[in-house]
């Protein structure tokens, strides 16, 4: 018969499932959730907004131009 060692330093906390739900917990943050979204905003700005910015910008030089 088979028989497991037991090890009396091991305790539940210790498991990687724990280890990873901690990490998970630690990560979800307000602070990082504030940050995400306010880098969103920016790269929302940069990638949607100022490409149009710069075309109506075009648009009104060329008009003077003329």
């Amino acid at each position: 018969m088979a028989v497991t060692q037991v090890d009396g330093n091991t305790s539940p906390q210790n498991t990687p499932e724990a280890e990873f739900d901690q990490a998970l917990e630690n990560a979800q943050g307000d602070a990082m959730t504030e940050d995400m979204i306010t880098q969103a905003i920016i790269l929302g700005g940069q990638f949607i907004v100022m490409p149009r910015a710069q075309e109506i910008l075009k648009e009104a030089t060329a008009d003077d131009e003329e």
